[in-house]
């Protein structure tokens, strides 16, 4: 989905993200785009999986060009939708039954 933009304030989607959890010296062989990365180093022998690790990493990963709809049809927030319609009222939009 290509990004859309609020009809009101004009914010744009969010990215579709997903996120990957990588430990110790692994590598992200993937194609996707990584836009965020976090490291944790543990010191007390903290066990995942069965095996004792030392870091870890947090990827948030996105593929180039997919996007979140827009959680309120054209509007990114309620709020948005609302004043949107109040200004239509106001410039003398009404709904034709």
């Amino acid at each position: 989905m290509n990004q859309q933009f609020c009809a009101c304030c004009g914010k744009g989607s969010e990215k579709l993200t997903e996120h990957l959890d990588l430990y110790d010296d692994e590598i992200y062989q993937g194609n996707q785009q990584i836009i965020r990365s976090t490291s944790h180093h543990y010191g007390d022998g903290t066990r995942i999986g069965g095996r004792a690790i030392s870091t870890s990493r947090h990827l948030t990963l996105w593929d180039g060009e997919t996007y979140r709809p827009l959680k309120y049809g054209s509007f990114c927030k309620l709020r948005c939708a609302q004043e949107f319609a109040e200004a239509a009222v106001r410039a003398g939009f009404k709904r034709i039954s």
